[in-house]
């Protein structure tokens, strides 16, 4: 008995935080509800409360790991360590695992060297992404990565509280003015509020359904039955709220998954079926949200391009080409075509690039030309490309630009973007924001990589997508894997994708969009448990 609790004292010891971190983090967070008119605050703040509970619950667990440790020793029951030499534990560590730790000490170092520390260690007042958040997040994804738990309980916390947001923010959009809920107006979104945060949000946690429903496909039990129907109904309630959410930078980010859906499926035919089905409820929502909105329902979309999107037009095309394209793929299925002669994922992904690479050339050109297409906010990068972010990205790189080369490596201090520009250095751009923003703060580009870079530096920025995109491959990998053992995979293939599509979602959102409480702590529990679910698929093809 005690050969067995020893034999499992890492599951045992850090589990309890791992789990309470999982269930505060990815249930109570979003739902989180104190008052409508200080939502983003009062859960930046109840996040950063819930770290520093998180660290002295896995500090106690360290404290008793290294007793459990010493007891194995003297007991001769197994070595201080569960491999026999350096070079074996080498073997041990994931590439994340290491970019997460430089990640973490650039974020020290950029806070040491800081001049408004005030301000670089929790993060401006209200927004709180500081030093001390990011250091707390890279040790919860080093612990948790390392605590092998049951991948079910991470996409069941996230599919559970998910679709109970959506819900919340669907029954508001529907009879909002009837509530009387204080605070609240048409502009805000379900339980988060800010239809900008609501979005950083939405993409991490949009594809979990979409996960446990690919992973579910080729099983047969009642039990699998209800969930896979489950995933269909929180996926169209997914897309009600994705395109009621209004923030553009969802659709580049949800087009990108749908495509690395496809390269997952490859040329399995089930795996075809599948994204079909989920392409079809996700239609659906949307369409009944474009019949919502001809009904009264308060509209979100600020551009013509994404009214185009989310209006019933778009939306019938959308749907009558998913069925058809769904039908078709189990007519051959049934006709017993197990597979497909072309990788459409890679077909996708070769026309989607080429035409990025057409459109960027175009805005080039035109921009450099004078907009013999016009000046407007498309093809031309100008103050008001994108909603404005060709404002706000040329503001990060001229910060960036008038950057000392110490500040240029490790930047100015998590967080501090907003007291630079307002710091004295940059007079003429400070004037210019207040012209053009008016009283709004703006805290960040609009363009998390520029932020980064004034934010952390060349290193920073560079430590941070480096611990992002190994994530990636580690957990695309592992959902991609074989198992070489017919046994239960405890959830851990849903988990490493889910994982590895919202991290994706992640990085291609906020391209276009800005680090929020709401979408970094959900993006810590998608790196956490999903190196966690790598190790697990590992675990269990070793058996």
């Amino acid at each position: 008995m005690i050969k067995s609790f020893l034999k499992n004292n890492t599951a045992v010891v850090f589990g309890i935080p791992a789990l309470y971190y999982l269930i505060t983090t990815g249930l109570i967070l979003p739902l989180y509800l104190p008052s409508y008119n200080t939502l983003g605050t009062d859960k930046a703040f109840f996040w950063k409360t819930n770290l520093k509970i998180t660290l002295c619950l896995f500090a106690v667990s360290a404290v008793l790991y290294a007793a459990l440790l010493i007891v194995r020793l003297i007991a001769k029951e197994a070595p201080l360590f569960p491999v026999s030499s350096f070079s074996e534990l080498k073997k041990t560590i994931l590439p994340h695992e290491i970019w997460t730790v430089l990640f973490a000490i650039c974020a020290c170092v950029s806070y040491m060297l800081s001049a408004r520390k005030d301000i670089a260690h929790i993060g401006e007042t209200g927004w709180y992404i500081g030093a001390w958040q990011y250091v707390a997040m890279c040790l919860c994804v080093l612990v948790i990565g390392r605590t092998v738990m049951n991948g079910s309980l991470f996409t069941g916390t996230l599919l559970i509280s998910s679709f109970l947001v959506y819900e919340a923010g669907i029954v508001i959009d529907l009879v909002g003015k009837n509530l009387n809920i204080e605070g609240w107006d048409v502009s805000k979104m379900s339980t988060i509020g800010n239809g900008n945060w609501f979005c950083g949000y939405l993409v991490c946690v949009l594809f979990v359904p979409a996960a446990v429903y690919m992973t579910a496909g080729n099983k047969s039990s009642k039990n699998s039955d209800a969930v896979r129907v489950f995933c269909l109904v929180h996926f169209f309630v997914s897309a009600y709220c994705f395109f009621s959410q209004g923030s553009a930078s969802a659709y580049p980010a949800t087009l990108a998954v749908f495509i690395i859906l496809l390269i997952h499926a490859g040329r399995e035919m089930d795996k075809l079926i599948n994204i079909a089905e989920l392409s079809v409820s996700f239609a659906a929502g949307g369409l009944f949200h474009a019949v919502a909105v001809k009904a009264g329902v308060y509209e979100r979309a600020n551009d013509s391009v994404t009214k185009f999107l989310d209006g019933p037009v778009f939306l019938l095309f959308l749907l009558a080409a998913s069925v058809i394209i769904m039908l078709v793929l189990r007519k051959k299925r049934d006709a017993g075509c197990k597979t497909i002669n072309v990788h459409i994922g890679r077909i996708a992904a070769i026309a989607l690039g080429s035409l990025i690479a057409v459109y960027i050339l175009t805005v080039v050109v035109n921009t450099a030309c004078g907009g013999f297409l016009g000046t407007g906010p498309v093809f031309y990068f100008g103050e008001k490309w994108a909603s404005s972010r060709g404002m706000t990205i040329t503001a990060g790189l001229t910060l960036f630009g008038g950057m000392t080369f110490k500040e240029k490596i490790f930047g100015i201090g998590p967080d501090v973007f907003y007291s630079l520009i307002y710091s004295g250095r940059f007079p003429a751009l400070a004037e210019k924001m207040t012209e053009y923003f008016g009283g709004a703060r703006l805290t960040n580009a609009h363009c998390e990589p520029v932020t980064m870079l004034v934010n952390t530096g060349l290193a920073g920025t560079v430590c941070f997508y480096g611990m992002l995109v190994s994530l990636f491959k580690e957990t695309f990998g592992a959902a991609g894997r074989k198992l070489s053992v017919k046994v239960s995979d405890k959830g851990y293939r849903a988990a490493v994708l889910a994982a590895a599509l919202g991290i994706a979602a992640y990085m291609i959102n906020n391209i276009f969009s800005f680090q929020t409480a709401m979408n970094l702590s959900q993006l810590s529990l998608l790196a956490g448990f999903g190196a966690s679910a790598v190790r697990g698929l590992s675990e269990t093809e070793d058996k």
